[in-house]
C-alpha cells in the first residue's frame, strides 16, 4: 500500500520489529512463517532513505506493551530529527 502510494523516499520512517515468535495458525511453520515477517519488516524500512530499523528484544507484537521505552524513544528521535532537518 506504501509503495502503491508513492511516498517520498526522504520520509522520515522507523520501524519497530519484535524478536519474539509469534503463534502462527496450524499448519504454518513457525521458522518459515518468521523468517517472511523478518524480509518484510526489512523490506518495509527500506521503502525511505530516512529510515531506522530497530529490532525491540524481549518483544511481541504488542511493543508498546513489552518495551513502552523503546518506543517512546523512537518517537522522541522522531521528533528531534524532524526539528533539525533545514527547511
Amino acid at each position: 500500500q506504501l509503495r502503491a502510494a508513492g511516498i517520498s523516499p526522504d520520509l522520515p520512517l522507523t520501524v519497530l520489529t519484535r524478536t519474539l515468535p509469534e503463534p502462527w495458525p496450524k499448519g504454518i511453520s513457525t521458522d518459515e512463517a518468521e523468517q517472511v515477517w523478518n524480509e518484510l519488516q526489512a523490506e518495509l524500512a527500506k521503502l525511505s532513505q530516512s529510515s531506522t530499523h530497530i529490532l525491540v528484544e524481549d518483544s511481541g507484537h504488542f511493543i508498546q506493551v513489552d518495551q513502552p521505552a523503546v518506543v517512546i524513544k523512537a518517537i522522541l528521535q522522531q521528533v528531534q530529527d524532524f526539528r533539525r532537518k533545514p527547511r
